[in-house]
Formats: C-alpha cells, structure tokens, sequence
C-alpha cells in the first residue's frame, strides 16, 4: 500500500525539462534500455553534454523503481503508469 502511494505520487513530480518527453513504452522494463531513451531524447533537444552526464550518473546510481523517479525528475516520461513501476519496484 505504501508503495502505491508513493508511486502515485511521482505523476506530480516536475521534470527540470518538462519539454522534453521521453517514451519508455519499448524499453521493456529493461533499466539500460530506460536510461538510453531518456539520454536520446536529452541529447536531441541539445541539452549540453555535462548535463546528460549528470542525468546518467544518477541515474546509474539507482534501482528499477528509483531510477523512473529519476528520469521523472528530468523530463516528462511517457509509456509507463505508476501501477507498473510500483509492480517492477517491489
């Protein structure tokens, strides 16, 4: 139960670019996969190079779970609902 609410609340969290979606439907709930898409759509809207570095050191640094709140933090995430990330995270 705790789980889920606290993943219900990661839909509010807002992205430092909330321009820039990131659609994690295909990775598949593969974390390698997850951190690749968020770089792509990073480095496509020409963020500089040593903020995605940043964006990549952490989330290296974090589970399955954590590491969508990550990219939450970053940009918007799409393709994946909180049911399925408190699923994977437990």
């Amino acid at each position: 139960m705790v789980l889920n609410i606290k993943y219900d609340m990661l839909s509010k969290i807002e992205p430092k670019y909330p321009e820039i979606e990131a659609d994690l439907s295909s990775a598949g709930g593969n974390a390698v996969a997850v951190m690749s898409q968020v770089r792509i759509a990073l480095r496509a809207a020409k963020v500089p190079a040593s903020e995605v570095s940043a964006f990549f050191d952490e989330a290296l640094s974090q589970e399955f779970g954590p590491l969508i709140e990550t990219c939450r933090r970053w940009v918007r995430v799409v393709g994946v609902d909180d049911e399925d990330v408190g699923e994977l995270a437990a």
